[in-house]
């Protein structure tokens, strides 16, 4: 039986995605990306009046983007004004992601005080270091939980931390296993309202399934921590080069399948990588990395330095397979939201094992069942749910 949490969380999927269907949230989505590297709502406002968009259209774009926040620190000194109603509304959904921010960094200042005691490190992926370190405002940097880092026997420990706090496991991934706590529940689609649940996710390793592929940066990322203090919290952080590579990482799914939100690309242009990145990309991710810096840099050119772009270009693909690379959105426009991935995918695998293991990984795993249709807890509910997902695939109505 799908419980009313999953069935809600379904029915908001299925209703972004058919709102991202409309020509005008690609175009919307373009217009914020060029009004963000212009530091001006002009081509928002302009795009806007050709397109005949709603107040309600510019507003779901900037959630789907995760830019509310940057659009209404935009819009404070914004010449052209935004209509009253979209300001506002932006307004309220930054003192959202502020409030969540507050809650976020309540969870993990008690998170840091039991690594303490346990004699564990803290170590605060994405948008957990992003929004203090990089951003200062919280409120420019929506995340949806909290992420960790705990490799080897730290991952077991962490684990137990996690429960002794409250949490409960509610699933795991290839990536991470999934911390929740049980009285929590989703208040609002918006998925930065400060109420909604704050999972945390702990991750064993940094690594990524991309076209047959298993990309691992934890190495990497681990040498280059250092110790330092956010919010009254102390952690530790890597250098930019390596949160260079893990972003980058994080980010190839998105930009070569359906797209990125665009703050995930505006996080590139905060960090300050040296000319060695290139090396390190190269190294780790090889022409996955020169696919999705490309695909950053072409639809939001702040997003990655130039002066990487020689560096990268060593791991460039060479012929059709550039080409069928370079075909990928980059940017979420919902112009791909039909795209049958696993097709798209065979395309770019670099050899036959490659697409042979591409596949198998075809099959969701089951916390992605579990999310969309209740619980998964028997042989015949499995075999429901996979039958179900494959339907919702064919028909083209799965989010």
């Amino acid at each position: 039986m799908i419980s009313n949490q999953a069935e809600r969380i379904r029915a908001l999927q299925l209703e972004a995605k058919a709102r991202r269907s409309d020509p005008k949230f690609g175009s919307l989505s373009r217009a914020a990306a060029r009004a963000l590297q212009e530091s001006s709502l002009s081509p928002l406002i302009q795009q806007s009046l050709d397109s005949k968009a709603s107040p309600d259209d510019i507003v779901f774009a900037a959630r789907a983007h995760g830019i509310s926040g940057l659009l209404s620190r935009l819009a404070a000194d914004s010449i052209p004004k935004l209509a009253p109603e979209v300001s506002e509304a932006l307004h309220q959904d930054r003192e959202a992601t502020r409030q969540r921010a507050r809650r976020l960094a309540e969870d993990l200042g008690a998170l840091a005080r039991r690594a303490e005691e346990s004699g564990l490190p803290l170590i605060p992926l994405k948008g957990a270091i992003l929004g203090p370190l990089k951003y200062h405002d919280p409120s420019l940097r929506p995340s949806s939980d909290i992420d960790l880092l705990a490799t080897g026997k730290d991952f077991d420990a962490w684990c137990r931390v996690l429960l002794e706090e409250g949490y409960v496991g509610t699933g795991e991934t290839f990536k991470h296993r999934i911390f929740e706590k049980p009285a929590e529940r989703m208040i609002d689609g918006f998925g930065e309202h400060p109420e909604n649940p704050r999972p945390v996710e702990l991750h064993p390793a940094l690594r990524e399934r991309i076209l047959g592929r298993e990309l691992d940066v934890t190495e990497p990322y681990v040498l280059s921590l250092r110790a330092e203090s956010a919010q009254g919290i102390e952690m530790l952080v890597p250098s930019d080069d390596a949160l260079l590579l893990h972003l980058l990482l994080h980010l190839s799914p998105a930009a070569l399948g359906r797209g990125a939100r665009l703050i995930q690309l505006y996080d590139f242009a905060l960090l300050e990588p040296s000319a060695q990145a290139a090396g390190l990309v190269t190294q780790h991710l090889d022409e996955i990395g020169w696919a999705s810096w490309h695909l950053a840099h072409r639809e939001f050119p702040p997003a990655l330095p130039e002066h990487l772009i020689g560096g990268l270009s060593r791991s460039a693909p060479s012929g059709s397979r550039r080409n069928r690379f370079l075909a990928r959105p980059g940017l979420l426009t919902g112009e791909h939201d039909l795209d049958v991935l696993f097709r798209v995918d065979l395309g770019l695998c670099r050899s036959p094992s490659d697409a042979f293991r591409r596949c198998l990984e075809t099959l969701p795993e089951k916390v992605t069942l579990e999310s969309r249709f209740g619980k998964v807890d028997s042989v015949p509910r499995h075999a429901w749910a996979l039958v179900r997902y494959a339907i919702d695939r064919l028909s083209k109505r799965s989010a």
